[in-house]
C-alpha cells in the first residue's frame, strides 16, 4: 500500500510534463480511425481497415480487448481494404472481433494544396515552349502569342487528361529506398511481489523499389532484442522476420511472384513461409495463388526446418468496384514429416456505401483419421459481422469462436489433451451509436457467450464528447459489466484525449469491482484501480514518439509500467 499514492502521482506528474513538451499550435492535426481484428494467427492480425482509409506502414494501432488493457502493434503491411498488424507483445494472442483505434495524421486527408501559379516574370521556359517564350498566358516578348511545339491535335474533349501520355512501366523507374527504423522498450515492475520484467527492440523495415532494374521490389525486415523477465536476464535476439524479392502483380503483368522469407500476400493468415508464392490475376480482378515452403517457429528465433506447408487459395471478386469479395484458400502441413493440418479459410466481404456490409473470416479443420483427439470437420476461429452505419450512427452484430486444433506444430503453450478435445468459445454481441449532437455520441454493446463448462455476458454504455471541454479534445465516459462462471465485473472507465498540432496526448482512468463467486463474504469483493497516461509527438522530419505510464493497483497488489516507441519513416 505504501507504493500506490507515490506511483499514481508520479504517472501524473508525467502526463502534466508530457503535454507542454508537445504543446504547438492547436489545429486538429490527428485523426482516430477505429478498427476491427478480423481474423489473427499467433503474433499477426489482420484488421479491416486498409489503404483507402488512411493506414500506412509503421502505424501504431492500440487495441482495446475486454478483458482489459491496451496492448499495441504495428502496421507491418498494407492492402487496399485490410492491413497485417504485428503485436509488440508477442505472448498475446487477440480475438477477432476485438476493437482497436489510431491516430493518423489529418494531412493524410486533406485534400491537395494547389500549387500557386506563377506570374509571367516568374514561369520557366519548357522544353515545349520556342526559346525565350515565359509561358502561354504571357506571350513572347514581343506580344506575339506562344507557338507551342506540341498542340496536343489527337487529344479530345471527353478524354482523359493523360490519355496521350505513356505510363512508366516498373522497370523504367528510378532506383528507391522507403521505409522506417524503430526502437521499443516496456518495462513492468510488481514492488508486492518484487518481480519485474523488461523488452526492449529497435529493427528497420525497408522496401527497395527496383533494385535490379528489372522492376521488382526487394523487401527486408529485421531487428534485435533483449528481454529481461522476473529478475532473470535472457539473452539477446536477431529476429529476422523478412527477406524477399517479388515481381509482378501491376498493370504490367497478370502473374505475380515472391521468394524468401515473408508473410504470405494472397491470405496473410497463412502466416510467414521460407520459401515462394505464385499468384495469377484474371481479366475480370480474380486471382488464383499458391505457396509452398517452411514455417518459421513463433518464438525469438523463428527458426525453420521443422515445419512445411503447401497452401493454394482463389479470390473471386463480382466487379471492379469490389463490393463482394469470396476467397477460400488450403493450407496442408507437415511436422517433422509427420502429416498435420489440413485448414481451410474462407473469407467474404460485402460492402456497400449505403447500406449494410458483411464481413466473415472462418477457419475450418479437417480430421482425417490420424489424429488423436479430433474427427471430422471442425469451425475453429470464425468472425463474422454484420453492420449498417451513416454519419448519423450505425449497428453491427457480430459472431465470434475459437477452439483449439489438434496439430502436432507448437505454437505458443500448448494446451492439455482435455483443452484441445473439450474447449470451445461461442460469443454473439450487438454494437450500436448514435450522434445526438454534432459533439454528443452515444454507444452501447450486448453480448452473451458460451463455451466448455458455463455461459455468460457483458453490457456497456457509455457516451462520447468532442471539442467540449476544450478545442481538438475528445472525452468518453463507460459503465460495464460482465457476469463469468467464477467473477462478476461491474465498473466505468474514462478516457480524455487533446489532439495538438503535431502530436497528442491521453489520459485513462478506471475502476472496476471483481466479485468473486463462491468466496467468503470478507474476500469476495477486490477493487481494481487502473491508471494510464500516454503522449505522442509527430515532427516535420518523419520522427514520431509515443510514451506511456502505467499503474494498476488490485487490492493489495500494485504494478506500474513505462513505455516509449520511437521510429522514423523515410
Amino acid at each position: 500500500m505504501s507504493y500506490r499514492i507515490p506511483t499514481l502521482f508520479s504517472l501524473c506528474a508525467l502526463a502534466a510534463l508530457l503535454a507542454p513538451a508537445i504543446r504547438a499550435d492547436e489545429g486538429g492535426a490527428t485523426e482516430q480511425l477505429e478498427l476491427r481484428i478480423s481474423s489473427a494467427n499467433v503474433e499477426i492480425v489482420i484488421v479491416d481497415r486498409g489503404e483507402v482509409d488512411g493506414l500506412r506502414v509503421g502505424d501504431r494501432v492500440v487495441f482495446a480487448p475486454r478483458s482489459g488493457g491496451a496492448p499495441e502493434g504495428v502496421v507491418t503491411a498494407v492492402n487496399e481494404k485490410s492491413a497485417v498488424i504485428t503485436l509488440s507483445d508477442r505472448s498475446i494472442l487477440l480475438e477477432p472481433g476485438t476493437k482497436g483505434s489510431v491516430e493518423l495524421p489529418a494531412s493524410r486527408f486533406a485534400p491537395p494544396t494547389p500549387d500557386k501559379p506563377k506570374t509571367p516574370a516568374e514561369a520557366d521556359p519548357t522544353p515545349d515552349q520556342p526559346e525565350g517564350a515565359a509561358g502561354a498566358a504571357a506571350g513572347t516578348e514581343s506580344g506575339e502569342p506562344t507557338r507551342w511545339k506540341n498542340p496536343d491535335k489527337d487529344y479530345e474533349p471527353d478524354m482523359p487528361l493523360l490519355a496521350s501520355l505513356r505510363p512508366v512501366k516498373p522497370r523504367e523507374r528510378r532506383r528507391s529506398l522507403t521505409g522506417r527504423v524503430y526502437m521499443l522498450f516496456d518495462h513492468t515492475n510488481n514492488p508486492s511481489s518484487d518481480t519485474d520484467d523488461s523488452f526492449f527492440r529497435a529493427g528497420t523495415d525497408l522496401l527497395m523499389e527496383n533494385p535490379f532494374d528489372k522492376g521488382g521490389a526487394l523487401n527486408f525486415n529485421a531487428e534485435v532484442g533483449y528481454l529481461t523477465d522476473i529478475n532473470e536476464d535472457k539473452e539477446g535476439d536477431f529476429l529476422l522476420r523478412r527477406l524477399s524479392y517479388s515481381r509482378g502483380g501491376h498493370r504490367f503483368s497478370d502473374t505475380r511472384w515472391e521468394v524468401g522469407r515473408f508473410l504470405q500476400h494472397g491470405i496473410p493468415e497463412f502466416g510467414v513461409v521460407d520459401g515462394g508464392e505464385w499468384a495469377m490475376r484474371g481479366g475480370k480482378g480474380q486471382r488464383l495463388g499458391a505457396s509452398f515452403g517452411f514455417m518459421p517457429e513463433p518464438f525469438d528465433d523463428y527458426a525453420t526446418g521443422t515445419d512445411l506447408q503447401l497452401a493454394v487459395y482463389y479470390e473471386w471478386i463480382a466487379d471492379l468496384r469490389e463490393e463482394l469479395t469470396l476467397t477460400a484458400g488450403f493450407q496442408k502441413t507437415m511436422h517433422n514429416g509427420d502429416l498435420d493440418r489440413d485448414l481451410l479459410i474462407a473469407k467474404v466481404r460485402y460492402y456497400r456505401p449505403k447500406g449494410w456490409n458483411f464481413t466473415g473470416s472462418f477457419w475450418i479443420d479437417f480430421y482425417f483419421g490420424g489424429d488423436q483427439l479430433k474427427s471430422g470437420v471442425e469451425l475453429t476461429q470464425a468472425w463474422a459481422s454484420l453492420s449498417k452505419s451513416s454519419h448519423r450512427g450505425g449497428v453491427d452484430f457480430d459472431y465470434r469462436r475459437r477452439a483449439f486444433a489438434d496439430i502436432l506444430r507448437t505454437e505458443y503453450l500448448p494446451p492439455e489433451p482435455n483443452e484441445i478435445a473439450d474447449n470451445v468459445y461461442d460469443r454473439l454481441g450487438v454494437d450500436a451509436w448514435r450522434m445526438l449532437s454534432t459533439k454528443l455520441r452515444v454507444r452501447g454493446h450486448l453480448s452473451a457467450y458460451k463455451d466448455e463448462e458455463d455461459t455468460g455476458g457483458a453490457a456497456e454504455l457509455g457516451f462520447g464528447l468532442k471539442n467540449v471541454l476544450g478545442k481538438t479534445s475528445d472525452f468518453n465516459a463507460t459503465a460495464f459489466a460482465t457476469q463469468g462462471q467464477f467473477t462478476d465485473v461491474y465498473g466505468a472507465r474514462f478516457a480524455y484525449g487533446k489532439s495538438l498540432h503535431r502530436g497528442r496526448w491521453d489520459l485513462l482512468y478506471e475502476i472496476a469491482n471483481h466479485h468473486q463467486i463462491g468466496f467468503p463474504p470478507d474476500v469476495d469483493d477486490l477493487i481494481q484501480h487502473r491508471l494510464r497516461a500516454s503522449a505522442s509527438v509527430y515532427w516535420e522530419s518523419q520522427w514520431d514518439l509515443t510514451v506511456y505510464g502505467q499503474g494498476l493497483s488490485y487490492d493489495e497488489e500494485l504494478s506500474w509500467s513505462v513505455g516509449l516507441t520511437l521510429q522514423r519513416r523515410f
